[in-house]
């Protein structure tokens, strides 16, 4: 079901791929937005892996700073600002800019 141990890409690959999401919004009076999230290292492997990391180093090592919910959580809900900040200073590029109508 999948590749096997080793078949995956090879390091270069990894390292030399990014993601790049933009994402449009518009509210109800016409007004747009565009966020861009861009990461660099292949989305499947070095961004999940880093996204993943952080999260669980978040639970480990900045329980005192994560809200006080319990339940089905977002990543939003369930570490606030906590994993954005750490995910800015894992590389994760965040930007956001109004567009004309």
């Amino acid at each position: 079901m999948g590749p096997e141990s080793g078949e995956g890409p090879n390091n270069e690959n990894i390292e030399e791929g990014f993601f790049r999401l933009k994402i449009v919004g518009e509210d109800h009076g016409g007004n747009k937005a565009m966020m861009t999230l861009q990461y660099p290292g292949d989305a499947g492997n070095k961004a999940t892996v880093c996204f993943l990391c952080e999260s669980a180093l978040a639970l480990a090592k900045d329980i005192e700073r994560l809200p006080e919910h319990s339940g089905f959580l977002t990543p939003v809900i369930a570490f606030d600002g906590v994993l954005f900040e750490r995910l800015i200073a894992a590389e994760l590029q965040i930007s956001c800019e109004t567009m004309e109508k």
